[in-house]
């Protein structure tokens, strides 16, 4: 994670390991175009690191707090990648078979 030193308040108030995170496309984020917010229970907490926020949201990451380092300056979270889009089963679209139906004999 990016960006932890400036939201130290709110990961001492919600961070813990083993909580689920949102992840919360920015768009409109002016330094990139690509950033994903990291939230936990409605506070900012980080950023996905540039390098790997198009891959986060691009394959729909479900992440985890996998765990919170204490520093001497300042607390850093790392998060764990629960599940990504890739993990998940595609669905297949099967069209229903077409009946055929007898003709009636002439008679």
């Amino acid at each position: 994670m990016k960006g932890e030193a400036s939201y130290q308040r709110n990961i001492r108030r919600v961070a813990a390991p083993g909580k689920l995170v949102a992840l919360v496309d920015e768009p409109t984020n002016p330094y990139d175009k690509n950033a994903v917010r990291v939230d936990v229970d409605g506070l900012t907490i980080g950023y996905v690191p540039r390098e790997h926020a198009k891959e986060a949201k691009d394959n729909e990451w479900k992440a985890i707090i996998a765990a919170v380092n204490s520093g001497s300056k300042a607390t850093g979270i790392v998060l764990g990648i629960i599940e990504t889009y890739r993990d998940k089963p595609q669905s297949v679209t099967r069209e229903k078979p077409q009946r055929r139906r007898a003709k009636k004999a002439a008679g």
